[in-house]
C-alpha cells in the first residue's frame, strides 16, 4: 500500500520546522519516489490548501512558501 503524497508532504514540512519552499519540497519528493511530477506536487498542495492543512504564499513570480497550519484529521 502507497501512502498517499499528501501525508508525505506534511510529513516533510513537519521535518523542516513546518516550512519548505515549493522547489525544494518538489526536489525532496522527486529524491524520495522517483517518478514524481510537478504537477502531482501542486495538485496535492492545492489539495491541503483547501483542507486548511497548509498554507501556500507567494514570494516571487515562480516562487512560494509551504507553511503548515494543523495536523491533518486523522480518517
Amino acid at each position: 500500500m502507497s501512502i498517499p503524497l499528501e501525508e508525505i508532504i506534511v510529513d516533510l514540512l513537519r521535518r523542516r520546522g513546518g516550512v519548505a519552499k515549493d522547489k525544494e519540497l518538489y526536489t525532496m519528493l522527486k529524491a524520495m519516489l522517483g517518478d514524481v511530477s510537478q504537477r502531482e506536487v501542486l495538485k496535492a498542495l492545492l489539495k491541503l490548501e483547501l483542507s486548511d492543512v497548509v498554507r501556500v504564499s507567494t514570494i516571487k513570480k515562480n516562487l512560494k512558501s509551504v507553511t503548515l497550519i494543523k495536523k491533518p484529521e486523522e480518517g
